[in-house]
């Protein structure tokens, strides 16, 4: 039972840490939340982000064109 109730915790951070990095938190924040001492070990959540390449906006998209002025 002991076993079970690890395992359960362990779910419910990764849970967390992964919709956190789905709404945008920085690695740096999630990585004080969770109470881990080293980044390396916060990182484990990176390959289970979804990333949405489409939706990724070049920052030169936002620049505006000096020849509309």
């Amino acid at each position: 039972m002991r076993f079970y109730r690890f395992v359960v915790i362990i779910l419910y951070g990764h849970s967390f840490a992964t919709h956190l990095l789905d709404d945008g938190v920085s690695v740096f924040h999630i990585q004080r939340l969770l109470g881990h001492a080293s980044i390396r070990t916060t990182c484990i959540y990176l390959h289970l982000q979804r990333h949405d390449l489409a939706k990724i906006i070049s920052p030169l998209d936002s620049l505006e064109d000096p020849e509309n002025d």
